[in-house]
């Protein structure tokens, strides 16, 4: 299984939330993969700009564990629903990634689950803003996702970043991408990225 940087882990164990101890919440995030004749897309959402945390941002549809939820799967599917307005059924389930803490106190576990390439996505407008996708194989092209470093709590620290269009991509969302790509390139044959295609 494909791991997190251990420098990002470093960096959620050095923040004050964490110090003070905190317990870290259950979350989910849905990574819908799209089949389509010139590849796979990647489901994504840009979070609207009147929130509270995160305005403006580009993450998965996804959210906090609540009490009704069975699993991280039914976290993550939910979420996505409620979101998107994109159903995905219990068979469309691919598998998970590991999960990754963040220094905002959350235990994100990633769901990856197959979306109909017909979806009709209808947007809760008082979470998301716009649905999008982008291609995973320009994700996988080398260097695409760079790290830029930023000081925190007295030490620089790396954080994943890339452009789509004209959105910027960072953080944790960037980096459950990058895990996406390193758990692909373990399964490739070849070891490179070709097999993403479908």
């Amino acid at each position: 299984m494909a791991r997190h940087d251990s420098r990002i882990l470093n960096r959620v164990r050095l923040s004050p939330r964490i110090l003070g101890g905190a317990d870290f919440q259950p979350a989910a995030v849905l990574i819908g993969l799209v089949p389509r004749e010139n590849g796979i897309q990647l489901v994504l959402t840009q979070r609207a700009s009147h929130l509270k945390h995160h305005p403006g941002q580009v993450s998965f549809p996804g959210g906090k564990r609540e009490p009704s939820d069975k699993d991280n799967t039914d976290t993550a599917t939910r979420e996505m629903w409620e979101e998107t307005g994109i159903r995905v059924a219990p068979d469309a389930i691919i598998g998970h990634l590991c999960p990754l803490p963040t220094v905002t106190g959350y235990y994100i576990h990633p769901v990856l689950a197959w979306v109909a390439p017909d979806y009709q996505p209808y947007l809760d407008d008082n979470e998301v803003a716009a649905c999008f996708e982008v291609p995973l194989d320009t994700l996988c092209r080398p260097g695409h996702i760079r790290e830029q470093s930023f000081l925190l709590y007295g030490q620089w620290h790396p954080v994943c970043a890339f452009y789509h269009q004209d959105r910027l991509v960072w953080g944790a969302t960037a980096q459950l991408l990058r895990a996406l790509i390193s758990q692909l390139t373990l399964f490739s044959p070849s070891g490179n990225h070709s097999s993403t295609r479908s």
